[in-house]
C-alpha cells in the first residue's frame, strides 16, 4: 500500500496494453524492456497511461484501502468470487474481462510467505488497530544479509503482489488456485492470529469482480478436484480461451500438478510458463540455478529467470519441460521519495 510507511524501492511493470507505478514517472529512457536492455520506449501514450494508473491505485489505497472499516472487512473473508458459487450460465459475463482470449491462472500465491514462514508477522485477532502493511509487503522490505534464496524468495513475492494489484486496478482476467482449507493449515505465527492470507488477497485482487478463485485439492497440492476442474474447463470456453498464461509455486511441484491437471483437457501448445510471476521453493535455490538469479543491485534477473526455466528438469524438480512465455511488460527500477 503506498502509505508513508510504504516508502520503498519498488520493481513494477508496465504492459504493453497497461502500465503501472508508483509515485512518479521515470524518464522515457529510463524505461528499458526486461530482456532488451538497449530498447527504450518513446510512446507519450504509454507515460500518460502510467500516469493513470497510479493516480488510480493511489487514490484506492489512500481513500478506501488504508482505512482502519476496510482493513477489519479485509481480515473477515476473500471477496473477490468463488467460482463454485457463479451459475454456469453466468460464466460468459467474464468474457469482457479476457483479452483476446488470455487468461491468467495463479496457482498458489504467495505460498512461501504464509504456509513454510515461521517467522511472526500476524498481528493478534483482538488488535486495536490494524498494521498499514499486509504481511507479504512486511516480508519482502525485510532486510536479509548474505541470504541470496531469502532475496529471491522476495522478489518473488513482490513481484507477483504487484502484477495482481496491477492487473486488478485495470480489471484484467485471472484466476487464481488457493489452497483448499487455508485457514486450517497457515504456518506457526497466522494460525492464531488475523486472516492475513484473506487480507493479502483482498489487496492484491482489490477484490475486483474480473477475477475469481478455486481450491485446489489440498494446500499441499496444485491439481483440482475432479468437480472443480469440470468447472474450470466449463469457465474457460464460455471466455473464449486461447491462451493460458500460468504463475505462482512452485516449480515442479504445486504448479505443476495443476499444469499436468490441464493439459490433457486444454492442450499444449497455448499453455505457458511466465518468469516474472513464478515462484521458486526455497528448498530447490541451490546454487547451480541461482547464480545469476539476482542482479548486481538485487532485482530478480528475468533473463536468467527465463533461461532456467526452459531447461529441461528446471531446477531439479521439474518433471515436464513446458513452455515459457516472458510478459509483455517493461520492467524498471523506481525509487519514491
Amino acid at each position: 500500500m503506498n502509505t508513508p510507511v510504504h516508502k520503498k524501492i519498488l520493481y513494477l511493470a508496465a504492459a504493453l496494453f497497461l502500465v503501472y507505478g508508483c509515485a512518479s514517472t521515470p524518464p522515457v529512457e529510463e524505461i528499458q524492456m526486461s530482456l532488451k536492455p538497449t530498447k527504450t520506449v518513446d510512446n507519450k501514450q504509454k507515460i500518460t497511461r502510467v500516469e493513470e494508473v497510479i493516480k488510480k491505485i493511489e487514490e484506492r489505497n489512500k481513500t478506501v484501502e488504508d482505512s482502519q472499516e476496510w482493513l477489519k472487512e479485509a481480515y473477515n473473508s476473500i471477496k473477490i468470487k468463488k467460482l463454485n458459487d457463479i451459475p454456469k450460465e453466468e460464466y460468459g459475463n467474464l468474457k469482457k474481462y479476457a483479452d483476446n482470449g488470455r487468461v491468467y491462472i495463479i496457482v498458489h500465491p504467495a505460498y512461501y510467505v504464509f504456509f513454510q514462514n515461521t517467522e511472526i508477522l500476524s498481528s493478534k485477532k483482538d488488535a486495536e488497530v490494524f498494521p498499514t502493511e499486509n504481511i507479504v509487503e512486511r516480508f519482502y522490505k525485510k532486510r536479509f544479509i548474505f541470504d541470496p534464496p531469502m532475496k529471491i524468495m522476495q522478489q518473488q513475492e513482490m513481484l507477483l503482489k504487484n502484477f495482481l494489484e496491477l492487473m486488478s486496478t485495470e480489471k484484467k482476467f485471472i484466476i487464481l488456485i488457493l489452497p483448499r482449507d487455508y485457514k486450517d493449515y497457515l504456518s506457526y505465527g497466522y494460525i492464531k492470529g488475523l486472516d492475513e492470507y484473506a487480507r493479502y488477497i483482498n489487496e492484491a485482487t482489490h477484490a475486483t469482480e474480473s477475477m475469481v478463485y478455486i481450491e485446489s485439492a489440498s494446500y499441499v497440492q496444485g491439481n483440482l478436484l475432479e468437480t472443480d476442474l469440470n468447472n474450470l474447463l466449463a469457465l474457460l470456453e464460455a471466455v473464449g480461451a486461447k491462451t493460458i498464461m500460468l504463475g505462482g509455486g512452485y516449480v515442479g511441484k504445486c504448479l505443476e500438478d495443476f499444469y499436468i491437471d490441464l493439459i490433457p483437457k486444454f492442450g499444449f501448445d497455448n499453455l505457458y510458463l511466465v518468469p516474472e510471476i513464478t515462484a521458486i521453493s526455497p528448498l530447490d535455490l541451490h546454487e547451480e540455478w541461482t547464480n545469476n538469479l539476482l542482479t548486481n543491485d538485487g532485482r530478480l534477473n528475468i533473463k536468467a529467470a527465463t533461461i532456467n526455466l526452459k531447461q529441461s528438469n528446471a531446477y531439479g524438480v521439474q518433471r515436464l519441460q513446458m513452455k515459457v512465455k516472458n510478459l509483455p511488460f517493461l520492467f524498471y527500477r523506481l525509487k519514491t521519495k
